[in-house]
């Protein structure tokens, strides 16, 4: 965070160095993971820390991201590629990604559908 947006990779460390204190009746317990609810900086801190899978990923598949839905689209080989490198990959970026199948088709969409579920599946 610190190379992609030096600004804000200051503020998130002043903010976020020491755990903060959750009350739960008379005990306080500390969190040191994640961000707090209702911070308006987390989608921009999560924004910026995927930059480097989004890149990562580049020019396999056309992509679309916002928040945390990622979206490919090409060739089926484009995205079969892409789809695996995500899933192997996400991970390690804490993206866990789940697959939606949605096919757009000039030709046999039936035959499309089948076939993607196969690949992509």
């Amino acid at each position: 965070m610190q190379w992609i947006c030096p600004e804000v990779s200051t503020l998130l460390n002043n903010i976020y160095r020491n755990p903060s204190e959750l009350f739960v009746g008379q005990e306080v317990l500390y969190s040191s993971e994640g961000t707090t609810q209702g911070d308006p900086l987390a989608m921009a801190m999560y924004g910026l820390a995927m930059i480097p899978l989004i890149k990562n990923l580049a020019g396999v598949a056309k992509q679309v991201w916002f928040a945390d839905d990622a979206t490919g689209g090409g060739k089926l080989k484009q995205l079969k590629l892409w789809w695996d490198r995500l899933n192997k990959l996400g991970p390690a970026y804490g993206y866990f990604p789940n697959c939606f199948v949605t096919i757009s088709s000039k030709q046999n969409t039936t035959k499309a559908q089948r076939t993607a579920k196969l690949i992509l599946l």
